[in-house]
């Protein structure tokens, strides 16, 4: 069994979830979960017995457009089509809501023209709307009674189609009838209903546009091509077209395609996007890399080992769509209400009018146009969307806040939190190491500076911003060099410049009597400290660290204050988590 979200168009409400729900349960081997709010379904299929396309056939036949390759320029194509739709809408509702003034006694005073109160002028424009505009909601309705499901879109058939044939049946009355009276017609009721739910479906289409934006971002973390090496030569070929065992060509500075080995060069990768931590990661030949992680140092050949759905970043996606498509209690709660609602809002519109008609006296225009109102009234599917909508809203605030969660109880359980675990890089530190001491002679600081400017590592980042910030001057440097695991060191015109480790001074047999002290108690405070030699003298020693936040100390104290106990997540020694 494998798991897959396709996105499916034509979905407004819980009843449209229900819909698709029950189609796929009468199916074997294959389940549905459905996102309205995201306008996604994931589909947990038997791969010998089902495909994608496949599926999109069956969600074809219920009512609903799948949508196998998603792009932002489908979205833009919907988006477009729903705007042409509403303009035409609007444009030929208009004239019927002039002409509906024309029946307000306060509204006298507006010049009505007698062609917009024309009863067959008005059979044709709301015509216009009523079956061409609004064809959508009869082939929904007609699909959904097929799979004996009463959907919301029942409700805007039968009002709006029910005022359309009521004015239909006063206009003959008045054209081939002994009536003299000028009708008031309800054609505006069924053009300016279906408008108004365009309009809403519109806005939410535009809605979950907006909410799904943090996975577009996931999803585009990854790269889009790969440089694949095949008998010595390099060709650049698309993510979909890479083979597993496939030899890929890394350069500096470039994502990594997909999970894979290296298995040739030796660089360091930034991992920060999946670990948080700032610190590239060094990796050597048999070290095993992640896909959309970056290169930062020298060129990498890997192999690829996963490829597609099964990368990590494929994986994280996976597990972030299949959260958002959990219902949560209350959701659960609404769904099953909505199940009921249709038949109850029929029945009610039923009784209503058999009451006013029958038992009250009611003529026949005020018990119709009462029952039609009730009809009506319901169309919006606000039941249906109100939990699912105000779900998929927290959920794109949090992910815009980079809070991600496995399913929308949680918002609910929210209120009963007695805990909170925080990783330590980069949600509690600034993710990045800086400067935080600078001991000895100051003079050298021009000279650190410019050799660190030649350097990728970092720390050698860390003491650029530095010296920017102290407005260190660049002098021209020479012979650099990068010394594996110890530092770097470079000439200053004639000066020989060493900056490292003391591991450096190991080996040109150097004493730090002097810097001894600080030299602790910048270790005892969890500080990588570098030393700068220059001429075979220490003139001076730099420390940095990831600094804790600002907003840190704010955080935990506030949790703190409301009985939340606050947890450190590190694998840092307990120097550096103290």
């Amino acid at each position: 069994m494998i798991k897959k979200s396709m996105r499916v168009d034509g979905m407004t409400c819980a009843m449209c979830a229900k819909t698709i729900t029950n189609t796929f349960d009468n199916y074997d081997s294959i389940s549905a979960k459905v996102n309205v709010g995201a306008g996604k379904v994931l589909f947990e299929y038997d791969e010998s017995v089902y495909n994608l396309v496949s599926i999109a056939d069956i969600v074809k036949q219920i009512g609903y457009e799948p949508v196998l390759e998603e792009s932002l320029e489908d979205n833009k194509k919907l988006r477009l089509k729903l705007r042409k739709e509403i303009y035409i809408s609007v444009i030929f509702s208009i004239p019927l809501l002039w002409a509906m003034f024309g029946h307000l006694s306060w509204f006298e005073w507006v010049y009505v023209p007698d062609l917009l109160t024309n009863g067959i002028f008005q059979l044709i424009i709301s015509g216009v709307v009523q079956f061409y505009i609004g064809k959508r909601f009869y082939i929904a309705a007609y699909k959904s009674l097929k799979k004996k499901v009463l959907g919301m879109d029942i409700l805007v058939v039968m009002g709006t189609t029910s005022a359309y044939l009521y004015s239909m049946y006063l206009l003959a009355v008045q054209l081939f009838g002994d009536s003299v009276m000028h009708p008031m017609y309800y054609f505006e009721i069924s053009a300016l209903i279906i408008s108004m739910v365009l309009i809403g479906n519109y806005i939410e289409h535009i809605a979950k546009e907006r909410t799904t934006d943090a996975l577009v971002e996931l999803i585009n973390l990854g790269a889009k091509e790969a440089r694949v090496l095949k008998d010595g030569i390099e060709k650049m070929v698309g993510i979909d077209e890479v083979l597993l065992g496939d030899h890929i060509v890394v350069l500096a500075n470039e994502k990594i395609p997909v999970d894979g080995k290296v298995v040739e060069g030796t660089s360091f990768v930034d991992e920060s996007m999946i670990t948080g931590e700032s610190i590239p990661i060094k990796k050597i030949v048999n070290s095993n890399v992640i896909g959309a992680t970056i290169n930062t140092r020298e060129k990498l050949i890997i192999e690829a080992t996963k490829i597609g759905s099964d990368t990590m970043l494929s994986q994280i996606i996976s597990t972030v769509e299949e959260a958002s498509a959990e219902k949560p209690p209350i959701q659960r709660t609404a769904d099953k209400i909505a199940s009921y609602f249709v038949p109850i809002v029929v029945s009610i519109a039923i009784i209503n009018f058999l009451v006013h008609y029958f038992l009250l006296g009611d003529i026949f225009t005020y018990s119709f146009t009462t029952t039609v109102a009730i009809l009506v009234i319901s169309c919006p599917c606000a039941l249906g969307l109100a939990t699912p909508t105000s779900i998929l809203v927290g959920n794109g605030k949090a992910a815009q806040n980079h809070i991600l969660y496995k399913g929308g109880e949680f918002f609910e359980l929210a209120n009963k939190i007695q805990a909170i675990a925080f990783d330590k890089t980069g949600t509690l530190t600034i993710g990045k190491p800086i400067v935080t001491n600078f001991i000895g002679n100051t003079d050298v600081l021009d000279m650190v500076y410019s050799i660190e400017r030649e350097s990728t590592h970092p720390i050698s980042q860390a003491v650029k911003e530095y010296g920017e910030e102290n407005k260190s001057k660049t002098l021209k440097i020479s012979n650099f060099e990068t010394l594996e695991g110890k530092g770097i060191k470079a000439n200053v015109g004639k000066d020989l410049v060493y900056i490292g480790s003391v591991k450096i001074l190991h080996d040109l047999k150097l004493e730090y009597t002097a810097f001894e002290a600080d030299y602790i108690k910048l270790l005892n405070e969890a500080k990588t400290t570098n030393f700068v030699v220059v001429n075979n003298k220490i003139e001076a020693l730099y420390a940095v660290r990831d600094e804790i936040k600002d907003t840190s100390l704010k955080v935990i104290t506030e949790m703190k204050k409301r009985n939340l106990e606050p947890y450190m997540i590190t694998g840092d020694n307990s120097i550096v988590a103290n």
